[in-house]
């Protein structure tokens, strides 16, 4: 019955009742978004701190000095895959892992990159691109092409098979942004003001746009608690 309509709903409040309710647990619900769980602990040298949980549909990302018995004690109320229950290396298309800054050798701090995400997204549109015996560019020095502006575009309109291959394409810049590529975020957003009436040059852009992350591919955004 996983596929049932309701099936999601149910499952989150199956789980939201389970991290309130269970005297093992005691999570609180985040008020600016539901599916951040938090409560209060106590590191061992007496520093005050919370441990936090991060739920998207059943993908679970647990942030604590000791996750293992979070994970532990969930594991004996649902299912959770063997391989899945350790140090995070991805989530939700993110590719996470500790990073060190090279004055700082011995000093890691978590770090959220989209690097596996962009090289696929970069395979399928030079698949595309290829099909279309079209390259994709190999220079460019600006995330849009130079001096282009959406809003003044007046080439040809696209048909329905064109408009819904760059409704597509936005949507998947919009997730690169989502996974930290803020490097882009100005100019991903222009695009889906003119998803009413696209034309060609709009996809000429988002093309050049992904051109631009497979050069630039490997960025990364690190969290400093200081």
């Amino acid at each position: 019955q996983y596929g049932l309509k309701g099936s999601g709903q149910a499952w989150r409040s199956h789980l939201a009742k389970v991290l309130l309710d269970d005297e093992n647990l005691g999570f609180h619900m985040c008020k600016t978004d539901n599916d951040v769980w938090y409560r209060p602990a106590t590191k061992s040298d007496g520093t005050k701190h919370c441990e936090h949980i991060l739920v998207c549909t059943d993908d679970i990302l647990c942030l604590s000095m000791n996750p293992k018995s979070i994970l532990d004690y969930l594991d004996q109320r649902f299912l959770l895959k063997p391989e899945s229950r350790g140090q995070p290396k991805t989530y939700l298309g993110a590719d996470i892992s500790p990073y060190s800054h090279q004055h700082e050798p011995d000093v890691y701090r978590w770090s959220m990159g989209s690097h596996t995400y962009v090289k696929e997204v970069v395979r399928k549109v030079e698949t595309h691109l290829d099909g279309l015996g079209l390259p994709l560019k190999k220079k460019m020095s600006t995330v849009l092409p130079h001096e282009y502006k959406p809003e003044l575009d007046v080439s040809k309109e696209y048909e329905e098979e064109e408009v819904s291959q760059c409704h597509q394409r936005i949507g998947v810049l919009r997730w690169a942004v989502e996974l930290g590529r803020v490097d882009i975020c100005t100019e991903v957003s222009m695009m889906p003001m003119h998803c009413a009436m696209l034309r060609k040059g709009h996809l000429d852009a988002i093309w050049h746009m992904i051109a631009c992350l497979k050069r630039h591919d490997k960025s990364k955004m690190v969290f400093d608690s200081r």
